[in-house]
Order: structure tokens, then C-alpha cells, then sequence
């Protein structure tokens, strides 16, 4: 059905669909089959090799080993809700933490693969009133709603940015820094304003609440690693617990090794991210199998400037070329080899990475130290514990990923990771 081609890509020779076949392709593995186009690149992959085109303008290349020649540069920082909107939804005290915030994410997610390839449905949710949106499609009333809050309050502290004693300059918050500084006035327009505000609420609740949940369950689950962990969290305490600094939390090893873990089987977010290269040629030498006496044979392909270049973070993270029985929870495996570093991308890398990476460490760091500084699980307990954790409906197959919607899709009707917390009272 699908007409294969052998085409150039200023250099060395590519193995690609036809251009029409590779648009209808996407659409059907990622709008009809709810994206599972993630897996068709695996395989695809396996059978033409790392480097193949996925779209008529897409190259998408699978070697970890390139990942830093296509994303480079800098990272930078990220501010936390607090700082963004100067006060928190409160969500963990609402009934059942208040899974709509959740639920919107997922169903918008599902939603970003039709309006890829239909652009134009998004123009129009733009001109349909909020209201009207919501009764068309329920689910995303939270964040619609939050989205209404965040242009409400982006409009009033730049009504106010004049006055320094107002009331909207008593808490200091990122719009509050943007409009101090050095931008381009046009870069300061509110239209802008609550467009980062928006990102900035909402980048990282989904893939940072899905790594607590990867690790939670799996430290449950495997009493073994608990108990590791537990030891040495208790060399920070000698009497009842007690939160340390976070930069003491950062220098214990297995606590780290645990949430890189955590990141690399959660993955962050699962769709591949597009790169640029606007001025410099890139040279990628692929290995392919079939050499003689077992050897890979090289080849070479240089890679024009403008051509859109992807890799997929959660491919890398769960292949067996870079990690040993990759599905498994195993953070023994970040201590025996410093060297998987440079395969761990949850966060992307260069000037696009996300800004969020310092918050997501900082929020894993104290979140898993508290709960399990505190809390056991039935086999292992510290003497100054609260209580002691249990997994209650929850099995492997609730954090199975089984499809791409930006961030990582589960089957359907799970509730994600329950537990039941016990006191020891």
C-alpha cells in the first residue's frame, strides 16, 4: 500500500515514503489510531535504520549519540506557579486532589494531533466563545477556566504596572519581571504576557506528577528499593524527620539515582521535537547492519540547512541500545554507570530545552524525600515513621505508556497510581 522511495538529502541516500503516502501515514497512526505513530517510527527505524523521513519535511533520526549536535546550547531558568500568578489553585486540598486539571491536560493532548494536521481547526476554538467551548467539549473546562484567570490577572498588573504601591505590585511575579525589564516594549504587550503566563501554569504538571507517580509505584512495589532509599534518607535525620535543604537532598546518590529513574521510564513528554539548523550543514554518519565479518556499515549523510530534524526522547529512554533492560525500574544502574547521563533527555537540551528543569528537580527532590522520609511501606518502616504506604487497584499496567499525545498516553480507564496511606497511631 505504502510506495517506499530512495531519495538524497544533499549527501547520503534515505529510505522515505512518498510525500502523499507520509502525510495520510501520520494522520491515520496518530489522529485515527490515537497516537501510536510513535511506535511506526520504532519500527520503522528497526527496518530502515536510524535515520528516516516521517513526513514530507521531517527527517527523524534514532542515535542518542547525536542528540546534542541537534539540540545545543544553553539551558535557562523557570519560575514556579506561585511566581506566575502570585497564588496557588490549591488543588491538593479540593476532594480527590481535583483530577480535572489532569484529565483537560490528557484530552488536549489527544486533541494536538488533529489540529496538527488540521491547523485551521485551531482558528476556529479561537473565534468560538469560551463558553460555547466548553459545552462542546467539557472536559477542557479547567483549563479554559484557568486560562480566563491568567489574562484577568495579566490585564490588571499591566493596568497597574505604573503604580508601584498597587495592589497588584505588593507580590512579585514573572509578568511583574518581564514588564521591568529590558524587552522590547512590543515583546511586553499583554496579548504576550498571558500567552507565557499560560505555559508557564501549565508546562510540567502533567510529566513531573507522571515521574512521582513512576517512582511511587515501583517503591511500593519493589520493597528492595525502599529500603535503599529509606537508609539513606535516615542519615539525615537522627530523631524524627525533618526536611533538610535541598542541596544536601541533591548530594545523596541513590535519592538521585531513583529519580533519574523515575524521569527516564516516565520519559516527560513522548512526542518528537523539531529542530532547525537555519545556517550550518550537519554530518551524520549512520550504522547499519549487514557488514562484512558482522561490521556496521557507515554511511555518511550531510544534512542541508532548513531541513526539520526530530528525535524522540522516549524511544531513547526505552531502547536496549542505551539501557539494559530498559523497562525495568533499576536506579542501581545510574551508580554502576555515570556514562547513561548523556542518554537521559527527559528536559530536552540546547536554548529550547525545557526552562522548567530546575523547578521539576526541585519539586522531585523535596517531594520524594518528604513522603518517604516520613512513610514506609508493610516491610519496611524507619522507627520515626508516620505511617506506612500500600498500592490499593494499582498494578504495572496503569503507568504502561501506550501512545504519544505530546505527553505520554495510558489505557483507558486507568486512574493512574492509588495508594493507601496508614498511620502508625
Amino acid at each position: 500500500m505504502v510506495l517506499f522511495l530512495l531519495t538524497k538529502t544533499d549527501g547520503g541516500s534515505l529510505f522515505s515514503f512518498s510525500l502523499v503516502w507520509l502525510s495520510l501515514y501520520e494522520f491515520y497512526y496518530d489522529v485515527i489510531k490515537a497516537g501510536q505513530y510513535i511506535w511506526k517510527i520504532r519500527q520503522l527505524h528497526d527496518q530502515y535504520g536510524p535515520i528516516i523521513r516521517i513526513n514530507p519535511e521531517e527527517v527523524h533520526i534514532q542515535d542518542a549519540n547525536f542528540y546534542d549536535e541537534v539540540y545545543t546550547g544553553a539551558t535557562r531558568k523557570h519560575i514556579v506557579m506561585d511566581y506566575a500568578l502570585g497564588r496557588s489553585e490549591n488543588r491538593l486540598l479540593a476532594p480527590d486532589f481535583d483530577p480535572s486539571f489532569k484529565e483537560a491536560g490528557e484530552a488536549g493532548a489527544k486533541l494536538g494531533h488533529l489540529v496538527k494536521q488540521m491547523p485551521w481547526l485551531l482558528q476556529i476554538m479561537k473565534i468560538l466563545p469560551d463558553n460555547i467551548q466548553m459545552i462542546l467539549n467539557p472536559v477542557m473546562a479547567s483549563f479554559i477556566k484557568l486560562n480566563q484567570d491568567v489574562i484577568r490577572h495579566v490585564a490588571r498588573i499591566y493596568s497597574h504596572r505604573h503604580d508601584p504601591h498597587g495592589q497588584y505590585n505588593s507580590q512579585t511575579t514573572v509578568f511583574h519581571e518581564i514588564l521591568q525589564s529590558d524587552l522590547l516594549e512590543h515583546e511586553k504587550i499583554p496579548n504576550r504576557l498571558w500567552q507565557d503566563g499560560q505555559v508557564t501554569v501549565i508546562a510540567g504538571t502533567l510529566t513531573t506528577a507522571a515521574a512521582l507517580s513512576e517512582i511511587t509505584f515501583h517503591l511500593l512495589d519493589q520493597p528492595m528499593h525502599l529500603r535503599k532509599l529509606k537508609t539513606e534518607l535516615d542519615t539525615l535525620n537522627s530523631g524524627p524527620w525533618q526536611l533538610p535543604e535541598i542541596v544536601k537532598l541533591e548530594q545523596l546518590p541513590y535519592l538521585t539515582a531513583v529519580i533519574k529513574e523515575g524521569l527516564r521510564l516516565s520519559s516527560g513528554i513522548s512526542t518528537r521535537l523539531q529542530r532547525i539548523a537555519t545556517e550550518e550543514m550537519l554530518i551524520y554518519t549512520a550504522k547499519y547492519p549487514g557488514g562484512i565479518d558482522g561490521n556496521a556499515i557507515e554511511k555518511t549523510h550531510t544534512l542541508r540547512p532548513g531541513i526539520p530534524l526530530s528525535m524522540t526522547g522516549l524511544l531513547i529512554h526505552h531502547s536496549p541500545t542505551y539501557f539494559e533492560d530498559p523497562m525495568t525500574f533499576w536506579p542501581q544502574r545510574w551508580l554502576e554507570d555515570k556514562s547513561l547521563d548523556k542518554y537521559l533527555v527527559p528536559f530536552s537540551r540546547g536554548t529550547r530545552s525545557c526552562v522548567g528543569v530546575n523547578l521539576a528537580y526541585a519539586e522531585l527532590y523535596l517531594t520524594i524525600a518528604t513522603v518517604f522520609g516520613r512513610y514506609g511501606s508493610r516491610d519496611v518502616h524507619s522507627p520515626n515513621d508516620k505511617g506506612w504506604l500500600e498500592l490499593y487497584n494499582t498494578s504495572r499496567r496503569d503507568l504502561d505508556i501506550v501512545g504519544d499525545g505530546v505527553t505520554p498516553l495510558y489505557r483507558a480507564g486507568t486512574k493512574g497510581v492509588i495508594i493507601k496511606v496508614h498511620s502508625t497511631d
